[in-house]
């Protein structure tokens, strides 16, 4: 059994120190500082608060995997548009798990994946993420797809190194754009890639906590 506390922190039965969360292992991926700097600074000249742009954005994509996972575990399906638009693009698929919490005992991180499907002999792992249109028509992926790439790929490892039952061989990340356009980019992970950036941000998190 794995358990997540509300500092998303993770632990097992097995392991019970309260172990850090892929997010926090990947932070130091992030490479959209100036970007999102450039975007806040715009808001405010048009008198609109950055945070809470930033907090309805937040709660946006919460709502969402909320409606993702009822639909995923109990058939149901949401008005919300982000919903309507992930659904119209994936929710035919055959999915087998949602919100699926992964332990990796050899490294002691934990996290939360979105979700599992199979399509064939394939076992394939998703993560969804909701992007602001402006930023995604100028930039797409490219300010994010490190990070992104690199929490999908330690789910896999997680899975990997615990010998959980999911074989996973293929991985997704799903790009909902926040607007009424229906769009969802679906790109595919590149696992080794995203592993080795995984491992290097691990390593700096390790090396600055211990200092």
């Amino acid at each position: 059994t794995i358990y997540r506390n509300g500092r998303h922190q993770y632990w097992t039965d097995e392991d019970e120190t309260k172990r850090p969360s892929v997010t926090a292992l990947s932070s130091y991926l992030e490479n959209g500082f100036s970007a999102g700097m450039g975007y806040a600074t715009k808001l405010l000249r048009q008198g609109i608060d950055p945070k809470a742009t930033s907090d309805a954005a937040v709660q946006e994509g919460n709502q969402l995997h909320a409606d993702i996972d009822a639909y995923i575990e109990h058939g149901e399906v949401s008005e919300n548009s982000l919903f309507l638009s992930w659904y119209n693009t994936l929710g035919k698929m055959s999915w087998i798990a949602s919100e699926l919490f992964v332990f990796n005992p050899l490294h002691g991180y934990g996290g939360t994946a979105d979700a599992v499907a199979v399509t064939g002999p394939s076992w394939q792992l998703f993560d969804w993420k909701t992007v602001n249109p402006e930023s995604w028509d100028k930039y797409g992926s490219s300010l994010r797809k490190a990070k992104d790439s690199a929490q999908v790929a330690a789910y896999v490892a997680a899975l990997e190194d615990s010998k959980s039952q999911y074989s996973i061989d293929q991985a997704f990340i799903a790009y909902i754009i926040r607007d009424d356009s229906g769009r969802v980019e679906v790109e595919p992970v590149d696992l080794d890639w995203g592993k080795e950036l995984f491992r290097a941000s691990r390593t700096t998190y390790n090396l600055l906590k211990r200092e």
